[in-house]
């Protein structure tokens, strides 16, 4: 029990082990005055449509810029400006800079789980901007290729998203969709060809069909609303295609949340 709460609550800071902030939430919870300065939370500043930042600079520990007044959320933002999505509505709950930029690294590259803890609560910060007053039915996350899960012995989207999922008491299901395609790091492309890499990387599972086809009897309507959840959203192909491998197992909305972006 000492442990959980040593990750809930922790007395030193996650990067450097300072004295953390010890305000509520991220970054106050997790980082010292120093590491968060270097963190940009999302707020006003990003697309209302796929949750691209405007400005990334760095400010005061917790302090979103305002977004700037050429922003037309009818326009888009240059992210998806004459693109159509299969989610209704993505944000992140920081810009993928900093300390943020590290969590995520450790949690990826360095076996650190713990850093799912703080990623965690900035998804669930991205969840509740993208959601407003919607209300999904489950939570699930963009799924690894089997080959890469065993290399890295976990999927870091789902260890983020189980704790958006308890803190928002949704059930969660990270069984709901599955990637049949080996794709290379999205990391090392851009554009047009991260899009073109993950094009029918993701497919429904039975148990996703079977769900859909049990609620729809139940209410005479597909009406299933889902809450993806990934760690880093950067051109929102992944999060897009994974939204499409849902729509066609039978989810109707798809609202899509990370940590970073």
């Amino acid at each position: 029990m000492a442990g959980v709460k040593d990750l809930l609550f922790p007395r030193e800071c996650f990067l450097c082990g300072r004295e953390p902030l010890l305000g509520k939430g991220f970054p106050g919870r997790f980082l010292c005055a120093a590491c968060a300065s270097t963190v940009h939370l999302s707020g006003t500043d990003r697309c209302v449509q796929c949750g691209e930042l405007h400005q990334r600079r760095s400010g005061p520990p917790g302090q979103s810029a305002r977004r700037p007044k050429s922003h037309s959320a009818r326009q888009g933002c240059g992210r998806c400006r004459g693109r159509s999505f299969a989610f209704e509505r993505c944000a992140a709950g920081a810009a993928y800079t900093g300390a943020v930029r590290t969590l995520v690294r450790l949690l990826k590259f360095s076996n650190a789980r713990r850093a799912a803890v703080p990623l965690g609560c900035l998804a669930r910060s991205g969840a509740d901007l993208a959601l407003g007053n919607s209300h999904p039915a489950l939570v699930t996350s963009v799924p690894l290729h089997p080959l890469k899960r065993l290399r890295r012995g976990y999927n870091q989207a789902d260890l983020i998203a189980g704790i958006v999922a308890r803190q928002m008491k949704i059930p969660f299901r990270p069984d709901l969709v599955r990637r049949v395609r080996y794709t290379p790091s999205q990391g090392a492309s851009r554009g047009r060809d991260r899009r073109s890499n993950l094009i029918g990387a993701f497919r429904p599972r039975p148990s996703l069909l079977r769900l859909a086809q049990r609620r729809a009897a139940r209410d005479g309507k597909r009406n299933l609303h889902v809450l993806l959840v990934d760690d880093v959203i950067s051109t929102a192909a992944t999060v897009d295609e994974c939204a499409r491998a849902l729509k066609e197992g039978g989810v109707s909305l798809v609202t899509a949340a990370s940590a970073a972006t």
